[in-house]
């Protein structure tokens, strides 16, 4: 099953009730492709990250994007159990507050004059992004796919074709 999630709304509740069915009716796989500027708010992006991470058990999700993305719709896409992107398309990790790098623990309390809700949120996303990226080297870098790959992070469909040549069984004579 696919969907296409388009971002240039950005409505939460829209995107909320378009990935919320889709995953309850997918079975075991589901490819959402994303569409658009490529940004999401950071709150925006957290709700529909914690929606893929309760997902259905065994539910395997392949996130294509077709835009280069930047800060939340960034942490969507490696939400992903595989994820691919269109040839020339980026990630864009935005450069940690300071309040991140004084508290690296994002769940840690801290005072509203500190902190402004958009760096709280922002502090969050990079706290999951740090799962599949070394936050302190890439944040203010434009990720392209060569360096994705290097992560590990890219499927690369060709390559996994070329993979499966080699383990396939020769065919009886």
């Amino acid at each position: 099953m696919t969907i296409h999630l388009n971002l240039s709304g950005g409505d939460p509740v829209a995107l909320m009730h378009q990935l919320k069915p889709a995953l309850a009716r997918a079975g075991k796989e589901l490819r959402i492709e994303l569409f658009g500027p490529g940004m999401l708010l950071a709150d925006t992006a957290l709700i529909l990250f914690e929606i893929l991470r309760n997902r259905p058990g065994g539910l395997q999700v392949h996130v294509h994007t077709w835009s280069c993305l930047s800060e939340g719709a960034a942490l969507l896409w490696l939400a992903g159990d595989t994820r691919s992107m269109r040839s020339d398309t980026w990630i864009e990790i935005p450069p940690a507050p300071e309040s991140f790098k004084e508290r690296a623990a994002f769940c840690q309390a801290i005072a509203s004059c500190e902190e402004s809700p958009a760096e709280t949120d922002l502090r969050t996303v990079l706290a999951h992004v740090s799962q599949w990226l070394p936050i302190q080297e890439v944040a203010g870098l434009r990720l392209f796919q060569h360096e994705l790959r290097e992560f590990g992070l890219l499927d690369d469909e060709n390559e996994n074709q070329k993979l499966a040549g080699y383990f396939k069984m020769p065919e009886a004579v």
